[in-house]
């Protein structure tokens, strides 16, 4: 993969043009963008029903929000547009050191980033979520904003590149929080109880605004 540097000002091209694409193909609700904090190091995390997740989630951030995004995209020009709007590649299937050192990166210079603790697509129920948003937060202090992304899995279903065009999206980004810190950071279930905190937020967050029933 021919690396491209990651250009802020890309990144803002990028949402302000698929904001307005967005508008424009799907029934779009975009609520409590207000909630996430405009400054300082922030983890938007939430469910992954659907491929549309991601994106919607960075565009309507508005502030810049880098998202851990499956290295199997970086191919082509879509690989160079992904690097060049800031997305971090990730390795789905084990912990990906890299990646996690890039999103630490950007969280200790007061950046944004975006991860869905699941890992990959499924039903969003959040049952059982990986350890690399709790090693982030209690490594950064990050404040952690939960999202729900409800309708992307209809509206472009999984194995399909056909858009349901004018199908019903909403995003809603719920109050931030932060996770409270073990005493003992290194020892070998700290991570766990941090995961479960994030874990049980995260599901509240997506009853609460209609993700499960």
């Amino acid at each position: 993969m021919t690396q491209t540097s990651y250009r802020p000002g890309a990144l803002t091209a990028a949402s302000w043009l698929g904001r307005r694409v967005f508008a424009a193909i799907f029934r779009l609700q975009v609520i409590g963008v207000g909630r996430l904090p405009t400054a300082g190091p922030l983890i938007v995390a939430g469910n992954h029903t659907g491929f549309l997740d991601g994106p919607l989630v960075v565009v309507h951030a508005r502030r810049h929000v880098r998202a851990l995004t499956k290295v199997e995209l970086y191919r082509g020009v879509l690989g160079q547009l992904l690097l060049l709007i800031g997305q971090i590649p990730v390795r789905r299937g084990h912990p990906d050191r890299t990646a996690l050192r890039a999103c630490l990166t950007e969280l200790r210079s007061g950046g944004a980033i975006s991860i869905f603790p699941e890992g990959t697509r499924g039903t969003g129920e959040m049952l059982h979520i990986q350890r690399g948003a709790a090693w982030l937060a209690v490594r950064t202090s990050a404040q952690i904003v939960p999202v729900s992304c409800v309708g992307t899995a209809a509206a472009l279903p999984k194995g399909t590149h056909r858009i349901r065009l004018r199908a019903p999206v909403r995003v809603v980004f719920g109050e931030p929080f932060r996770v409270e810190q073990p005493v003992d950071v290194h020892a070998p279930r700290a991570l766990d109880a941090v995961s479960e905190q994030i874990r049980v937020r995260l599901r509240e967050h997506m009853i609460e605004t209609g993700a499960l029933s």
